[in-house]
């Protein structure tokens, strides 16, 4: 969905620029925008990565850890992927999830 694709990707460039500290800061307020986005929206989770090289990797880095995992087989029904790289060339991932 678009409209949760950009809070995504404004997640990851707030992270790669270093105008927040890489983690879940903000969460409730990207809760609130994709609630804008989405009429009678219940249930809202992200995950978080930085470093992958490829999406295979940041994947493959979620489904290996419990938490990610949970939210990726979550019963949402959008989801949204955003992401940015810092001046050092590290990509910062964003996934949130909506239903």
């Amino acid at each position: 969905m678009k409209g949760l694709n950009a809070i995504a990707r404004k997640h990851s460039e707030d992270m790669a620029s270093g105008r927040i500290g890489f983690g879940h800061e903000g969460f409730d307020k990207r809760n609130a925008m994709a609630n804008k986005v989405i009429k009678h929206m219940h249930d809202f989770a992200e995950n978080v990565a930085y470093g992958p090289t490829t999406g295979t990797a940041v994947v493959n880095l979620w489904k290996n850890s419990p938490g990610h995992r949970r939210n990726m087989l979550g019963h949402y029904k959008y989801i949204g992927i955003g992401i940015a790289k810092d001046r050092q060339g590290r990509i910062y991932y964003t996934q949130v999830f909506a239903g």
